[in-house]
């Protein structure tokens, strides 16, 4: 068996408007090889890197951006998430396009707007294959119609941006541990 001693940094992240308390465990491994772990509101999420170069964890992550950040943090959590709701809008704001176009009459964009209020129900891209696909033909075109339909009914992922302000209160909270470091040792 073989015990190893490392250096291990905890830190409290309090008092971030509209974040629970974060919790964050730095550990060096070695040279630059280190390991984060964050905690907020009873989730966890943690990642290694053995190739930090000469930095430690703490100054790695600081100069990580969110994207890369929560790709290795979360790699399952996408920016963007489908939304029935958003489909719907889109629908109905092109059946009005097409009707000012002319490309519809009155009977035919109230059809088509009536049918359009029930894409809100799709939780999935893959249940607007139960909706009603005829619309969504029309609408998004014949062929393939599932690529414009899917990117007009993406919006933000919430969990996503939760996520970043994690990350966001994290590097500011060591940006403060390196700069109070650095006053300290001007100080001597």
């Amino acid at each position: 068996m073989k015990i190893e001693t490392g250096t291990v940094t905890m830190l409290r992240i309090t008092e971030v408007p509209g974040l629970d308390p974060i919790r964050v465990t730095l550990d060096d491994i070695g040279p630059g090889k280190g390991r984060i772990n964050i905690e907020c509101y009873s989730k966890a999420w943690a990642s290694y890197w053995g190739a930090t170069g000469k930095e430690s964890i703490a100054q790695f992550v600081v100069t990580c951006d969110n994207h890369y950040l929560i790709k290795n943090l979360a790699p399952e959590l996408a920016g963007d998430k489908f939304c029935g709701h958003q489909l719907e809008a889109n629908a109905c704001k092109l059946i009005t396009q097409m009707r000012r176009k002319r490309e519809l009459d009155h009977n035919e964009a109230r059809d088509y707007y009536a049918r359009a209020q029930d894409l809100h129900s799709c939780g999935t891209l893959n249940e607007c294959w139960h909706a009603d696909t005829e619309l969504l033909q029309a609408l998004y075109g014949q062929d393939e119609w599932w690529y414009p339909a899917g990117d007009a009914a993406r919006i933000p992922n919430p969990e996503y941006t939760h996520m970043e302000r994690i990350c966001d209160a994290v590097r500011e909270a060591l940006q403060q541990i390196a700069q109070r470091a650095q006053a300290q040792e001007g100080q001597q």
